[in-house]
């Protein structure tokens, strides 16, 4: 079935050139302008009842998920989003989660300061010790749904993060 696989990174601010996941400037890549989360439902009768899992256009991707947890960015598994990548080695992780609450790094918590150190003349995420998660699932389009407009909605993402979708980058 059809590949989706995606990246997490932590992200700073500035204007000058830099890694597009670092650069201030990018607030998005093929993605849909901002508004509230609405649903699609073949009948009023099904939309008055305002259940999204009641429609048959959608489908959750919530569950067991494959995950490698890299200390960086430059650690991160290169050509993991490929079909042909071995992921099977990967350990397992909810979906939606936390990664640090189930098992992999450390759980940080500041509601008062910056959780890391970083220059206000020159901000910049770290290169060293900056997580990334990789994450791997598996799911097959509803034949229903040929010729209807699929869009992928996370409703919480920490930073920077990028999907594929069989191999290909789509934002």
């Amino acid at each position: 079935g059809p590949f989706f696989g995606t990246t997490f990174s932590g992200a700073a601010w500035s204007t000058d050139t830099r890694e597009e996941w670092d650069d201030p400037a990018v607030i998005g890549i093929n993605t849909e302008k901002p508004r509230a989360t609405t649903m699609a439902y073949p009948d009023a009768d099904l939309a008055r009842k305002n259940a999204r899992e009641a429609s048959p256009w959608f489908r959750p991707l919530n569950g067991v998920w494959k995950f490698n947890y890299a200390n960086s960015p430059a650690a991160r598994p290169a050509g993991f989003e490929q079909p042909w990548f071995d992921v099977t080695a990967w350990a397992d992780v909810r979906v939606p989660g936390n990664w640090e609450l189930q098992g992999h790094g450390i759980p940080i918590y500041s509601n008062s300061r910056y959780p890391f150190a970083y220059d206000p003349r020159n901000p910049r995420a770290q290169r060293n010790d900056n997580p990334v998660g990789s994450y791997r699932t598996e799911f097959e389009v509803p034949a229903g749904w040929a010729g209807r407009r699929v869009l992928l909605h996370f409703a919480g993402v920490d930073s920077v993060f990028y999907v594929w979708v069989n191999g290909a980058r789509v934002g």
